[in-house]
């Protein structure tokens, strides 16, 4: 992998679980990721804004993800 696709941000709407764990962002891990895939499976197939993936994973972890993600 290049570093260029270790600097690009996850669509988090069209990733998979298994793309969020091999993303390999710090804190999650297959866990948060399945959280994540649930919520978004539960509200359309998307997670809108910031505030909807701190329902998934709350507010902490939901800050940390946001410079590895991207919202579409």
């Amino acid at each position: 992998m290049s570093s260029k696709d270790e600097n690009e941000k996850l669509d988090i709407n069209s990733a998979s679980e298994e793309d969020i764990v091999n993303k390999k962002i710090p804190g999650i891990a297959a866990g948060l990721a399945k959280k994540i895939i649930e919520y978004r499976d539960k509200n359309n197939g998307r997670i809108n804004s910031k505030q909807d993936l701190e329902k998934a994973i709350g507010p902490k972890r939901a800050e940390k993800l946001m410079e590895y993600i991207e919202i579409n």
